[in-house]
């Protein structure tokens, strides 16, 4: 599941987001807010409802720890 963040999120001074620095927790409250928010149109709204609950956390608890 995490190479399809890491893919586009791992590599430092690029325009997307590198999840470097950011806690397990941050990454959990982020990827809720993506799957959450109904009005979302992006890539990562997208991405992140077609994960469940416990792919979310198990994706911010991997990539929490990894990219660190």
């Amino acid at each position: 599941m995490a190479a399809a963040c890491t893919g586009c999120h791992a590599s430092p001074g690029g325009a997307i987001a590198n999840l470097s620095g950011y806690s397990e927790s941050e990454l959990l409250d982020r990827l809720t807010r993506y799957s959450t928010d109904p009005a979302g149109t992006t890539v990562m709204h997208r991405l992140a409802r077609g994960y469940s609950e416990t792919e979310l956390a198990q994706l911010a608890a991997y990539l929490g720890g990894e990219i660190q």
